[in-house]
C-alpha cells in the first residue's frame, strides 16, 4: 500500500508539472527539503523527548527498593549485668544481617519535576528548529541551480530560433546561387555558421543534461521532469524587508530553553517534602536491643529536606544570564547581517535593470542592421563574413538581454531566501 501511494504521487507530481508547462521554483525547495537525510531527525527527537518525559513521569512514582547485609564485627556492645528474666548478661551478636525492603514517595518536590518536564519539551523545539534551519540553507544552492538550467534553456531557444533564421536565409541564397546571382561562396559560409550554432547548442544541451540531473538528485523526480523548468512569475521585491527567517524562531526557542532552566534553578533552592518506610527482618532486631533473636521489624514516616547550596543557584543564574546575553547578540548579529543586503540588492536591481533597458535599445537596432545587411547581402552588396558577423552580434545581444533578464529574477529570489520568503 505503502509503494502504492508513493507511485500515485509520482505520477501526479508528473502530471501537474507537465499541465503547467515546466517545473517551478517552490515544487523544488518542497522536495529538495523532503529528501533531506537530516528530515529523519523530526521523529527520533521526539521519541527522545518521549522518553525523557517518560522518565519523569516514573520518578513521580512511589520508589521502592529491596536491601540485604550481613554484618561481621570484632567487639559488641554488652550489658554487664543480666536483666530479670535472662539466663545472662546481654551481648550484642558479633555477626549480624538484616533484609528490608523500602518505600519512599515524594509529596512535594518543589516543582522540580514539572520545571524538567518544560525544559524537556524546550530542548526538543530548539532541536526541531535547528532543523529548519538547516533544511533552509538548501534554498541558495536550488536558486542557483535552477537559474542556471532556465539561463540554458534561455540560450537553447535563441540558438534554435536564430539557426531557423539563418537556415532560411540560406535556403534564399541556395536559389540565388543557382540563378547565378550569388556567390558559391556565401552559401558555405551560411552552412559552416549553421554548423557552429548546432555545435553550441549540443554544449549547451550537456550542460543542461548535467544540471538537470544534478537537480533530479536533489528533488527526487527523473531528469525529463527537470529539464525543463518553469520562469518563476516573481514580483519585484521591496527595498527592506522585514526579516522571516527560521534563525530568528530558532533564537526565540533558545531564549525559551534557558528560561525554562532558570525556572529549574529556582524550583531546585525549595525544600523537598517526602513519606518513607522500611519493613524487615533482623538479626538481631535492630529496634530493640534487648531482643536478640531473628525478628521482624518497620519503620516510617515524614522527611523534611532544605539543602543550603551556598550561593551555587546564583552563579547557574549568572551562567544562564551570560547564556541569554549570548543568544541575544547572535540574534543581533544575524539581523545586521541580513539588513546590510538591503543597499546591496537596490543597488544591484537598478544596475541590472539600466543593463537590460540598454540591451533591448541595442537588440532593437541590431535587428533593424540585420534586416538591411540581409537585403545587401541578397544584392551582392556585402560579403557573407559581413552579413555573419552582424548576424552573430544580434545572436549575443539576444543572449545579454535573455541572461540579464534572468539575472534579476535570480537576484530577486536570493533576497526573498536570504529574508525568508
Amino acid at each position: 500500500m505503502k509503494h502504492l501511494l508513493m507511485v500515485c504521487l509520482i505520477l501526479l507530481t508528473g502530471f501537474r508539472l507537465s499541465a503547467q508547462g515546466g517545473l517551478d521554483l517552490e515544487t523544488c525547495y518542497r522536495l529538495a527539503e523532503e529528501r533531506l537525510p537530516v528530515q529523519k531527525l523530526y521523529p527520533l527527537q521526539e521519541q527522545n523527548a518521549n522518553l525523557e518525559m517518560d522518565k519523569l513521569a516514573l520518578q513521580r512514582l512511589p520508589q521502592l527498593s529491596w536491601n540485604a547485609k550481613v554484618v561481621g564485627q570484632s567487639q559488641g556492645v554488652e550489658v554487664p549485668f543480666t536483666p530479670p528474666g535472662a539466663d545472662g548478661p546481654i551481648r550484642q551478636p558479633l555477626i549480624n544481617g538484616q533484609t528490608t525492603l523500602e518505600a519512599s514517595y515524594l509529596l512535594y518536590d518543589g516543582g522540580v519535576n514539572e520545571a524538567q518536564g518544560r525544559l524537556i519539551r524546550a530542548e526538543e523545539a530548539v532541536d526541531r528548529q535547528s532543523v529548519a534551519v538547516e533544511a533552509n540553507k538548501l534554498k541558495p544552492r536550488i536558486n542557483s541551480l535552477f537559474f542556471n538550467i532556465l539561463l540554458l534553456q534561455a540560450q537553447d531557444s535563441i540558438l534554435e530560433n536564430n539557426q531557423g533564421t539563418l537556415q532560411a536565409r540560406l535556403e534564399v541564397l541556395k536559389a540565388g546561387e543557382k540563378q547565378g546571382t550569388v556567390l558559391p561562396g556565401v552559401v558555405t559560409q551560411l552552412e559552416i555558421e549553421i554548423l557552429k550554432l548546432e555545435s553550441r547548442r549540443e554544449e549547451t544541451a550537456g550542460k543542461r543534461k548535467a544540471m538537470a540531473a544534478l537537480l533530479a538528485d536533489m528533488t527526487g523526480l527523473s531528469p525529463e521532469q527537470t529539464a525543463v523548468l518553469k520562469v518563476p512569475d516573481m514580483q519585484p521585491a521591496p527595498d527592506a524587508m522585514q526579516v522571516n527567517r527560521p534563525e530568528l524562531k530558532y533564537f526565540d526557542l533558545r531564549r525559551q530553553q534557558i528560561a525554562e532552566s532558570n525556572a529549574l534553578i529556582d524550583a531546585g533552592k525549595k525544600p523537598m517534602l517526602s513519606l518513607f518506610a522500611q519493613a524487615g527482618v533482623g538479626y538481631a532486631n535492630p529496634l530493640n536491643f534487648f531482643d536478640q533473636s531473628l525478628s521482624p521489624f518497620a519503620i516510617g514516616g515524614v522527611q523534611f529536606r532544605w539543602a543550603f547550596d551556598w550561593g551555587k543557584s546564583k552563579k547557574d543564574k549568572e551562567l544562564t544570564a551570560v547564556k541569554m546575553q549570548t543568544v541575544e547578540n547572535q540574534r543581533e548579529q544575524f539581523l545586521y547581517e541580513l539588513n546590510l543586503l538591503d543597499n546591496r540588492y537596490a543597488a544591484d536591481k537598478a544596475t541590472i535593470e539600466k543593463q537590460i533597458e540598454r540591451d533591448r535599445e541595442i537588440a532593437s537596432l541590431q535587428a533593424e542592421l540585420l534586416n538591411i545587411s540581409a537585403s545587401q547581402l541578397n544584392h551582392g552588396v556585402i560579403t557573407a563574413s559581413e552579413y555573419l558577423q552582424q548576424f552573430n552580434a544580434g545572436v549575443d545581444t539576444q543572449l545579454n538581454v535573455r541572461l540579464h533578464e534572468l539575472a534579476l529574477l535570480q537576484l530577486q529570489a536570493d533576497y526573498f531566501t536570504q529574508k525568508g520568503f
